[in-house]
């Protein structure tokens, strides 16, 4: 039926977004994880790198955070959780 076509359709979409929301995601814990120092990863340096859009690093930051796989070393400047 259409309705089905229609759900399946909308279902092959959402993971099509989680997928590239979590490859996104990868993308900048990866940057920020080679380029690791003590002082920590400019956020400039991983926007500038990852070609993301601003919106979306910050998203993805402040998740990291969250979840404690990054933490700030001073404001826009993160190091991977060992």
């Amino acid at each position: 039926s259409l309705k089905e076509a229609n759900e399946r359709k909308e279902k092959v979409i959402e993971e099509r977004i989680e997928g590239s929301l979590e490859s996104d995601r990868q993308k900048v814990l990866t940057i920020i994880e080679r380029k690791d120092s003590e002082i920590g990863v400019d956020y400039n340096n991983v926007k500038s790198e990852s070609g993301l859009e601003e919106e979306k690093i910050v998203n993805i930051a402040q998740e990291l955070l969250r979840e404690g796989e990054i933490y700030e070393v001073k404001a826009g400047r993160f190091r991977i959780t060992k």
